[in-house]
């Protein structure tokens, strides 16, 4: 009977005889063995865009070139992941910009709204319909009021949501 390597586990199996004990293998199936158990497995990895000088080498001594080539890869993928970068910085800035812009934009209509309904009130007021001077100098007060009121709170929403914290954290930190 010989011997056969089993192939899910990688062990060699040994001979059974009829009465279910292992048979003790020949002696020229003895070297086969320690060979077998003697196997040493070696693995290598890198990380970049470049393997190792000796592993480059042996590319190369394969294929003429080859190192050449892998390095400009790597050089045009890095300069083509610096350019997306500077693009999504760009972007990115550009996109603050438009909304700070959108900002001051509706700060600005919003106190010429308010100076204009300030105004009209005191020429109500002035003009002897004191009631609804008051009440448009009110409103447009009470507007003004409510609406720093709901910025604060969306300012606040904003932190919570980027900070990835949640309220009560927030409200501990105060």
């Amino acid at each position: 009977m010989t011997e056969q390597p089993n192939a899910s586990s990688g062990n060699v199996q040994l001979p059974v005889s009829a009465s279910g004990e292992a048979e003790r293998p020949a002696e020229t199936n003895l070297a086969r063995v320690e060979e077998v158990l003697l196997t040493k497995l070696t693995s290598v990895s890198f990380s970049g865009p470049l393997p190792p000088p000796e592993l480059l080498k042996a590319y190369d001594a394969v294929v003429p070139g080859a190192a050449k080539d892998m390095h400009e890869l790597a050089l045009t993928i890095s300069r083509h992941k610096i350019e997306l970068d500077r693009l999504a910085a760009t972007a990115s800035a550009d996109g603050r910009r438009a909304e700070y812009d959108k900002f001051k934009r509706g700060q600005w209509m919003a106190f010429l709204l308010a100076a204009i309904l300030i105004v009209s009130g005191t020429v109500c007021i002035l003009k002897g319909h004191d009631g609804a001077g008051a009440t448009i100098i009110t409103t447009c007060l009470a507007s003004l009021v409510l609406a720093f009121l709901w910025g604060k709170q969306s300012e606040r929403k904003k932190a919570i949501r980027t900070a990835g914290k949640n309220r009560e954290e927030l409200e501990k930190e105060r």
